[in-house]
Parts: C-alpha cells; sequence; structure tokens
C-alpha cells in the first residue's frame, strides 16, 4: 500500500472486516494489492519510466502531506511534487499551502505550483499543466512525480499527458 497516512484507513477497514468472518489472509491479500479508486494514491509508470503518483482527486493538508511524505519514500533520485490549489481552506490557506512546500523541501522535493499561488515564494509557479509540463522537463526512470490538488485544479490532464 503508497502511502502510510492510508493506514489507520486500513486499520478500520480490517477491524470492520474480520468479526464478519475474513480471514487474515484475505485481508492480507487485499492489502498487498488493494482497489482503489481512480485518482487515488495511484503508481503509475510513464513511458520515459519515471513513476507517477496520481493522487489528482483531490486535496487537503493531511492528504497532501501524507503524499509528500509518500513520495519521499519512493527511491529516486529526482522528486517532484506538482501541487494544484488546496481549496476551501479558509483563513489558514496561505500558512497550509507554505507548510507543504517546507515539508516537501525537508525531503529534498521540489515543488511546481499550478496556478496556486498560495504556495509562496519557494515553489516553481505555473500558470497551467502545460507550463507544468515544460517545468518538469526530461523524465527518466530516475524521477518520481506525484501530481496532487484540489478538484477544481483538474490536474488528472496533466497526469494523461504525462502518461503519453
Amino acid at each position: 500500500m503508497q502511502g502510510d497516512h492510508l493506514i489507520p484507513n486500513a486499520l478500520a477497514a480490517a477491524s470492520a472486516a474480520l468479526p464478519l468472518g475474513v480471514s487474515l489472509e484475505h485481508l492480507a491479500a487485499g492489502l498487498e494489492e488493494p482497489d482503489r479508486s481512480p485518482m487515488r494514491m495511484a503508481m503509475k509508470t510513464a513511458p520515459s519510466g519515471a513513476r507517477i503518483i496520481d493522487d489528482t482527486y483531490n486535496a487537503n493538508p493531511l492528504s497532501v502531506a501524507g503524499a509528500i511524505e509518500a513520495l519521499a519514500a519512493v527511491t529516486a533520485s529526482r522528486k517532484v511534487a506538482v501541487l494544484g490549489v488546496m481549496a476551501e481552506l479558509g483563513e489558514s490557506s496561505r500558512t497550509d499551502h507554505e507548510r507543504m512546500v517546507a515539508l516537501a523541501a525537508e525531503h529534498g522535493i521540489s515543488v511546481v505550483a499550478v496556478d496556486a499561488p498560495e504556495y509562496g515564494r519557494s515553489a516553481l509557479h505555473v500558470a497551467d499543466i502545460e507550463d507544468a509540463e515544460a517545468a518538469l522537463g526530461a523524465l527518466d526512470a530516475a524521477t518520481a512525480v506525484l501530481v496532487k490538488g484540489s478538484r477544481v485544479a483538474a490536474l488528472e490532464r496533466l497526469v494523461a499527458r504525462l502518461l503519453g
């Protein structure tokens, strides 16, 4: 399972399934190869060999932090988080966005912010997915890219472009 932040959900599912008679073997198999919803921590491989984490379904500070931690755990010499806006955060929006950039920096992950000035000066800012793709440059097997943002960012379009 990709993403330690998903462990509490897995444990909750397991604790509900065991009393219903689901075997430990069946639970373990399901956790090894979970049947995920589309656009949720889906590890994909681009034609270049780059690993793309498609987590474009939605974004909030907890899920973005978890996705950044998951990217940090991927073995790759170059790691980039392409982040869209985390919508509807209210007064904490700027602070929450800037915390994500700081967390990425702690792990040596560069951030490309797509139409999201809230991420602050430490991120590379681009206007749209075409500019984000250009900012990523050449991708290869030593590259891992996280793509994440709220639904309004529609970053699944970038994932489709990267997967060619």
